[in-house]
């Protein structure tokens, strides 16, 4: 469907899908802003319990900077936080080649970078020896 949708007809896409308030969701965005406005406005709108808190919010690239600071230190790259923008880290990743490698700031690519980037932590989560990766 393209346009602009409703309060309903975001309520209908959601429950296409199958997001529920139990559903959890990852953001590579250091804030739970998008998901709390988008949960307020549906409430304004008269759609309550439609999607989760923020608990059920995983900030993936929190994860990854915690695990950065731990290994690599705080001030790293020139004095400063390693960059953790998606553009960057995407292909330190992947490599260069990958097919989604510099096509950023589209949503959909976006989210593809970013399930991948969830499956790779959930990965390196695990024991050396039981990694894909």
């Amino acid at each position: 469907m393209h346009g602009i949708l409703d309060a309903k007809g975001v309520v209908t896409k959601l429950n296409e899908y199958d997001i529920t308030p139990n559903t959890m969701f990852v953001s590579w965005s250091s804030w739970h802003f998008d998901l709390s406005l988008l949960r307020e406005w549906l409430d304004a709108e008269g759609h309550h319990n439609v999607l989760p808190n923020n608990k059920r919010l995983c900030l993936l690239s929190k994860k990854f900077r915690g695990n950065l600071e731990r290994t690599i230190g705080k001030d790293c790259f020139r004095g400063c936080h390693f960059p953790l923008i998606l553009p960057f880290v995407f292909p330190l990743l992947f490599g260069e080649d990958h097919c989604l490698t510099g096509r950023n700031h589209n949503a959909l690519i976006d989210a593809q970078q970013l399930a991948l980037m969830a499956i790779m932590f959930v990965d390196l989560c695990k024991p050396p020896e039981e990694r894909v990766v």
